[in-house]
């Protein structure tokens, strides 16, 4: 375990706080049994909840299945459960805040009371099924108006490309795990953003009980901790792009945040990253398109130009640090 400064470190008004997966550097009582390492892996899901700074109060949802074999992508809910909830409060060791049984769709709801807080701030939790110990985190962000976001979509934007999805898929349905290769210097751009201030959000059409493979995924391979978004199954009918555009719209209703980058490898996304006031210069094309001339350099020259952008501009923007703001849409 890491130490617990290395958590959080205070934001300012016009940023976020630098944080740490509090998988990584927290710790739950030594009393809890380990995770078990056999039987039906658990494909359990709670959404991280944003709420602007001043709101002490939240709801904390979370879902709890397993699937019941490697071979079949399904899963069985986990009726009348009783799982606890460990909470941040200042120490490496996470603190119980409350119990709560699941009910018949395997869903727990938690009310709990934040501590008030003059900064933004992010509050992880975790939930433990006492069952088998199998657990599911989550992050409660405080944020202030105005927080620029920076939105990645996940499959061939973060993942090297979109073969990569259906090779996991592949490996799955055959009892087997595939670790899918990064886009090369993918995860430094993300960690660019994340140090200058910007809250990151993983936005993605992956069904919402991969959301912990999904962040595994993520901190293996050096992405910044942020807002994890899958689709439920309701989600997926709507459509990527309706899905997309509605949660980003949910967001900036509810913490007026801003949305200032994007990125992406599909033209559909276009579409949402639009209906909440972004634009062309604000959205990054990744990778090989097939709806425009081939045309590719890589995310490793595209983080020197935003260093080099970031070292000649000394104005900083309106509401959180200076960033490149490229004049028309690229493709690297």
């Amino acid at each position: 375990m890491g130490n617990v400064g290395s958590f959080c470190q205070r934001g300012t008004d016009e940023t976020f706080p630098v944080v740490a997966w509090p998988q990584d550097v927290l710790a739950l009582p030594e009393k809890l049994p380990p995770p078990p390492s056999t039987g039906p892996p658990p494909s359990h899901w709670a959404p991280n909840v944003v709420v602007p700074r001043d709101v002490n109060e939240v709801t904390i949802t979370a879902w709890f299945s397993h699937r019941p074999n490697r071979h079949i992508w399904s899963h069985d809910f986990v009726d009348r459960g009783t799982v606890d909830l460990y909470m941040y409060d200042g120490t490496p060791t996470l603190a119980h805040k409350e119990t709560q049984t699941t009910n018949a769709k395997g869903q727990a709801v938690f009310q709990l009371n934040l501590s008030p807080t003059t900064t933004p701030r992010v509050t992880p939790c975790c939930m433990v099924l006492r069952k088998d110990s199998s657990q599911v985190w989550c992050n409660i962000f405080q944020v202030n108006a105005h927080t620029g976001v920076v939105v990645f979509d996940i499959g061939g934007t973060c993942t090297a490309n979109v073969v990569e999805g259906k090779k996991e898929k592949g490996a799955a349905l055959n009892g087997q795990e595939y670790d899918q290769q990064p886009f090369p210097f993918a995860a430094e751009v993300a960690n660019f953003y994340h140090q200058k201030g910007y809250v990151i959000m993983y936005l993605t059409g992956r069904p919402v009980w991969i959301t912990s493979t999904t962040e595994g995924w993520l901190r293996k391979h050096g992405f910044p901790p942020g807002i994890m978004r899958l689709t439920t199954a309701k989600e997926k009918c709507m459509g990527v792009p309706l899905y997309k555009s509605t949660v980003m719209e949910k967001l900036r209703n509810e913490c007026d945040v801003q949305f200032a980058y994007a990125y992406t490898n599909e033209k559909s996304d276009l579409k949402a990253y639009y209906s909440v006031g972004m634009n062309s210069s604000s959205c990054f094309y990744v990778g090989l398109q097939d709806f425009m001339p081939y045309q590719f350099a890589s995310y490793k020259n595209h983080l020197e130009e935003m260093y080099l952008k970031v070292q000649n501009n000394t104005a900083p923007g309106p509401q959180w640090p200076a960033l490149p703001s490229p004049n028309t849409k690229r493709r690297f």
